[in-house]
């Protein structure tokens, strides 16, 4: 297994679906969560914000699609990731000074990512053969929303461990 094969899914996992065996109800779902819900989030924030900072978070999967059964999920996080792009334009282009940016995280220790698939990356040849912690997004979110970011607007942050890097 390489750290990009999914294990199998459970029942009511959408993860590891062949976008051929997506219905659309399951498509709708995965976009109304991923995506919609980040446009509404967006577009109230760009409603009552005059200056600030957005922050999506999307996923290297909305970069790069490497392996099947992550179609919904990957289209929902590409969206994510030129929503975030055409915010930062239009808030800027509307005279606010509000800067709307993103994470892309690889695999992050959760609890929906199997053992097996946290061993496998382990075990990978990976530029940083490990899994991303929770804390370093949440540091990678504190840095663009801070001040310190003042100059950083329409630019995603990929945590992955060099995964993207190492990719042909």
């Amino acid at each position: 297994m390489t750290p990009w094969t999914l294990p199998p899914a459970s029942k009511t996992s959408l993860a590891n679906k062949l976008i051929a065996d997506t219905s659309l109800d399951e498509w709708q779902q995965v976009m109304d969560i991923n995506l919609t819900g980040t446009f509404i989030g967006v577009r109230e924030a760009l409603k009552t914000m005059n200056k600030g900072s957005i922050v999506n978070v999307s996923s290297v999967l909305g970069i790069i699609t490497p392996m099947p059964g992550v179609g919904s999920y990957a289209a929902s996080k590409a969206g994510t990731r030129l929503l975030t792009k055409a915010a930062a334009v239009e808030a800027v282009k509307t005279g606010k000074q509000i800067r709307v940016n993103s994470v892309h995280p690889g695999l992050v220790s959760t609890d929906i990512v199997s053992n097996d698939l946290k061993k496998a990356l382990q075990a990978s040849d990976d530029v940083i053969p490990a899994i991303g912690k929770n804390e370093d997004v949440a540091k990678a979110v504190t840095y663009l929303a801070s001040e310190e970011s003042s100059y950083t607007t329409g630019a995603e942050i990929v945590l992955d461990g060099g995964t993207l890097a190492g990719r042909q």
